[in-house]
């Protein structure tokens, strides 16, 4: 049987889950992350589901050998969320989306702030998210860019450059992205002071300073500044603690500078670009404050473990998981219902005799198909594979009969609007009016018995 897709509001940290068994008896723990619900479809397909369920158990049992959390603990929810490091929820499954997303092969886990970021991929080559339909115009624009600025994160709080590197070990990878958002955040937060929580009040000039001389031998020991010369027209660096005034001011600009620089490589959507010049004047961006890995190691390794790809390895979005490949087995259920109703809305005025059972024929199947898509879902998560192939059966009745509807819709309405169409041709339209309202009828009598199974 072909993989099927299972809809579900709540895909990873599943509530409730099954934990590991406990005394004989398993043990139904209410988690902590919810999945939204993109526009049309929702959820995972069942093979991904397995994957993140087995990634959860896993984490959970993690949690319970390390926290020692009692079975009837009543915070357990709320410390294995802390234990997970959860912060967001879970996005990216829907019909609308491309990709492994549109059959629910993938999720994306902390959508917010693990976003698509330039990085050097596993061959060692600079990559990123292409703008302007140019990877050259991206590298010299946007990739190039955000990576000098990581060197500079790096530099100011380490004393050494970092930058976010891929390899084929999944924890080197993540070592090296976690370095670079480290040291990121920190840099960004000198004027920043509680950026990565959202607040993006700016230090003053003075006050940047004065810290900067402050932590100079203690938490910026060995920090260098990389300032902009413009005899030279290049970035040269510089002792932090050998800074002057004048260089920590610079400093201070170009950490605003950097910030801004980041946005882009962190764009929501599409960057805009006109003339190929960024527009400045949009705001579709994540905030560089908070970094770009939101996502605690033993979450990526549980669920690579599964045999999912991450993202962040593969091909540099950090929220994305996936199975690798595409099942492209969509709910059917959804479009159908949606078509359906269409077809309701375009007739509700109509008072033609053979439009009015058009309409009839088409709620029928609306609700056909919306009785059997979710009882084939729920069926799906219960193993219940009679029920679940009772009605997909249904839904693809469904399906055919809609198409039968459409063309007797199409037919009426054409000689509802000819004044000079013959009785024998009204007469056909009605009879196909019934024809599709009598077969319409027995798929949702269908549905009703395949979803009661």
């Amino acid at each position: 049987m072909a993989e099927r897709r299972v809809r579900c509001t709540t895909a990873f940290f599943r509530t409730p889950d099954v934990a590991p068994r406990d005394g004989g008896r398993d043990q139904r723990r209410p988690l902590s992350l919810q999945a939204v619900a993109s526009p049309g479809v929702n959820g995972v397909n069942r093979g991904l589901l397995k994957r993140l369920l087995r990634a959860q158990e896993d984490l959970y049992r993690q949690y319970r050998e390390q926290v020692g959390a009692p079975v009837d603990d009543a915070d357990d929810q709320k410390k294995f969320k802390t234990f997970c490091q959860t912060k967001e929820v879970i996005r990216g499954q829907g019909p609308r989306d491309s990709g492994n997303h549109r059959d629910g092969s993938a999720c994306d886990i902390e959508y917010l702030a693990s976003p698509w970021l330039p990085i050097f991929a596993p061959g060692g080559g600079l990559t990123g998210e292409e703008h302007n339909k140019s990877g050259q115009w991206s590298k010299d624009n946007v990739w190039n860019p955000c990576i000098q600025v990581c060197h500079r994160s790096g530099l100011f709080c380490l004393g050494h450059t970092v930058e976010p590197r891929a390899s084929a070990d999944v924890s080197y990878s993540y070592d090296s992205f976690k370095e670079t958002h480290d040291a990121l955040v920190k840099y960004l937060s000198y004027r920043y002071p509680n950026g990565a929580a959202g607040n993006l009040t700016e230090a003053t000039e003075a006050d940047f300073i004065a810290r900067v001389k402050a932590e100079k031998d203690t938490a910026l020991k060995g920090s260098k500044l990389s300032l902009f010369d413009s005899a030279t027209s290049q970035f040269a660096e510089k002792d932090t603690s050998a800074a002057s005034d004048d260089d920590l001011k610079a400093a201070f600009a170009q950490i605003e500078s950097d910030r801004k620089t980041m946005r882009y490589g962190m764009v929501i959507g599409s960057l805009s670009v006109a003339g190929d010049k960024i527009d400045e004047t949009k705001t579709n961006y994540r905030e560089p404050c908070r970094g770009f890995l939101m996502l605690k190691k033993d979450v990526v390794i549980a669920l690579k473990k599964t045999g999912l790809r991450w993202g962040g390895q593969d091909f540099r979005d950090m929220m994305h998981f996936d199975m690798g490949f595409e099942i492209l087995n969509d709910f059917l259920d959804v479009p159908v219902s949606v078509r359906a109703a269409a077809i309701v809305a375009e007739l509700s005025a109509s008072t033609d005799p053979a439009a009015q059972k058009i309409k009839d024929a088409a709620t029928a199947i609306k609700n056909a198909a919306d009785a059997a898509g979710p009882a084939a879902n729920a069926a799906s998560l219960a193993d219940n594979t009679a029920k679940e192939d009772a009605c997909w059966a249904v839904v693809n009745s469904a399906s055919s009969t809609l198409a039968k509807v459409t063309a007797a819709k199409v037919a009426a309405l054409k000689v509802a609007k000819d004044s000079r169409a013959t009785d024998e041709k009204k007469q056909k339209v009605l009879d196909d009016a019934d024809a599709a309202l009598s077969a319409a009828k027995k798929v949702e009598d269908d549905a009703k018995t395949a979803s009661t199974m």
